[in-house]
């Protein structure tokens, strides 16, 4: 999986462009792109002393899988010292992510941050993925974590004599597997 955040919007565009074009041919269930930048309270030096979201993005992620699982979303969850956002995105893309697959908001497409309550917020754990039932992260978190214990799984049986015995050995282990996933919600 990867985190990362949008470039900063250039001054001299002289409007906010639409940081979905970035996404143009980008469907990847495994990445996550996080905008727009954060303004912390103690401020880095640079320039605008502004920083990029992806760190916080991570950081809410991480702490939200080793609380509560890496099947929950990290949406609601709020970065720690941020005060505001910038750019501001605009009104209309600040709700709640639409189900169905509405692909052209930024809460389907983006990990957006954005001012809630007086605080700044993540209002949206969500991939690049245009595909229904790919969009939310927490999907492509879980199905990473199945994939690398699948791998181990078959990497005891990758050089097995192929035949009913490997087929059976194998199923009994995936099987296994998934008991034992779904034993544990």
């Amino acid at each position: 999986l990867a985190l990362l955040a949008l470039p900063m919007p250039s001054a001299r565009a002289g409007r906010l462009r639409d940081p979905l074009a970035a996404l143009d041919g980008l469907r990847s269930s495994f990445v996550q792109l996080a905008y727009p930048w954060l303004r912390p309270i103690n401020p880095p030096r640079s320039a605008e002393g502004l920083v990029a979201s992806d760190g916080a993005l991570a950081g809410l992620v991480a702490a939200t899988a080793l609380t509560q699982g890496a099947f929950r979303t990290a949406a609601g969850r709020r970065p720690v010292d941020v005060f505001a956002v910038e750019p501001l995105p605009p009104v209309a893309e600040r709700s709640t992510p639409a189900a169905g697959g509405e692909t052209l908001r930024w809460t389907n497409r983006l990990s957006l941050f954005a001012p809630r309550l007086n605080r700044i917020e993540l209002l949206s754990d969500r991939t690049c993925s245009d595909r229904d039932g790919w969009h939310n992260a927490s999907t492509g978190r879980v199905m990473g974590q199945l994939l690398r214990e699948a791998r181990l799984i078959g990497e005891a049986f990758a050089f097995d004599t192929n035949g009913p015995a490997l087929w059976r050995a194998v199923a009994r282990n995936f099987e296994g597997l998934l008991t034992a996933w779904w034993q544990q919600g």
